[in-house]
């Protein structure tokens, strides 16, 4: 596996600080965004794109022909309308952001996890013949023990206690659907 990350890391004073700089500009922009819950991002209005265009068109017809609804502004849409296209490129270098940091402790974990899996393949094979070494092993042979397993198959039902039915009659070419005999149905009963 090539090396891409991991030699060039950041001191823990770099990372804190950039840490709370994204902690004061969350801060800062609680004063003008919200929090959803799962269940209001599932049932929200979705946003078709080229509607920016499309609340431009109404907003002109409605104060053209003064149409008012009990509730609703075209001041309060419009405003909505600038604050989404405001925070969207603030929301757009943020995920970009947040994607970077993602992608980088994915590959910084799979490099490290890559190194320690050789090291500890090797070392494995070198404990058959060190007591000692096996020993100090324990916890890692123990944690390797417990990784992912294959589907184990599900047991088959158990009989019923209930007697069975009785067996089907001959079908037309003249087997039965229980027994598999042929001819006549061979019940016992």
């Amino acid at each position: 596996m090539r090396n891409r990350v991991g030699s060039n890391n950041p001191s823990i004073a770099q990372v804190s600080k950039l840490q709370k700089q994204v902690e004061s500009a969350n801060s800062e922009a609680q004063h003008f965004t919200v929090t959803l819950t799962p269940d209001e991002r599932k049932k929200s209005l979705k946003w078709r794109t080229g509607g920016d265009q499309v609340v431009s068109l109404v907003a002109r017809q409605v104060e053209r022909y003064e149409v008012s609804l009990p509730g609703i502004s075209v001041d309060d849409m419009n405003a909505d309308l600038e604050l989404a296209t405001r925070l969207a490129p603030l929301a757009e270098a943020a995920t970009e952001f947040a994607q970077a940091l993602t992608d980088t402790i994915l590959q910084a974990r799979a490099e490290c996890w890559w190194a320690a899996t050789a090291y500890y393949t090797t070392l494995r094979r070198l404990a058959d013949a060190n007591p000692t070494l096996l020993a100090a092993l324990e916890p890692a042979v123990e944690f390797f023990a417990h990784g992912p397993r294959q589907a184990k198959p599900s047991p088959e039902p158990s009989p019923s206690p209930s007697p069975s039915p009785a067996p089907v009659a001959s079908t037309t070419n003249g087997t039965t659907g229980t027994t598999g005999s042929t001819g006549s149905n061979n019940s016992n009963g």
